[in-house]
């Protein structure tokens, strides 16, 4: 004889598990998870679309997407120094100083009430030159923009002098640097093997 218990038929199983009547209704008994046979939980439904922006809040957008992008920072471009003071190293080691009017793709450089910074030991002085100035780029070395309070901060550790008492101590370095190379010149070390 058979001891094992008689097979159910499906009607008898499916009578026995309710089934829900909508997708997003929980099962009444859910099944544990990773049981073999059991069916996929059902798909999340997809976000609702964001509700579309008011009339000023489109503008807004229209008027940030047709502004041009700001360069990245530490990009080569002096487009924020515009019409800020800016210094200007040349390339033969001379100072200017000066509102940045304008500039071009090969580093040509505009600056309204320039003025030169001489500097020589301790000393310095601002020289004008003139009412406006152009420098080619081929002379610049560095343009980097100058406020207050860094100017002050770099110029904390020399005299400020007049433009005139500038000229007379930039005149007697440049005398005592030519005599220097001179007597450079005339002590140059002769081997003993020529005299």
């Amino acid at each position: 004889r058979d001891l094992s218990p008689a097979p159910l038929p499906v009607s008898a199983i499916s009578a026995a598990l309710p089934l829900p009547s909508r997708r997003d209704e929980p099962p009444a008994h859910p099944s544990p998870a990773g049981a073999v046979g059991a069916p996929p939980p059902p798909p999340a439904p997809p976000p609702a679309p964001p509700p579309p922006p008011s009339a000023p809040a489109r503008r807004r957008l229209l008027r940030r997407a047709s502004r041009p992008r700001p360069p990245p920072p530490g990009a080569a471009s002096l487009v924020e120094q515009l019409n800020r003071r800016v210094l200007v190293c040349l390339r033969d080691g001379r100072l200017l100083l000066g509102t940045l009017a304008a500039y071009d793709q090969y580093a040509n450089v505009a600056l309204d009430a320039p003025v030169e910074r001489v500097i020589v030991d301790s000393s310095y002085a601002d020289v004008p030159a003139g009412s406006a100035v152009v420098v080619r780029g081929e002379n610049v070395m560095l343009v980097g923009e100058l406020d207050a309070e860094s100017d002050a901060r770099s110029t904390a550790r020399f005299t400020r002098v007049s433009a005139a008492d500038i000229r007379r101590a930039r005149s007697a370095r440049q005398a005592d640097d030519g005599a220097f190379r001179r007597r450079e010149r005339l002590e140059w070390p002769v081997p003993e093997d020529y005299v």
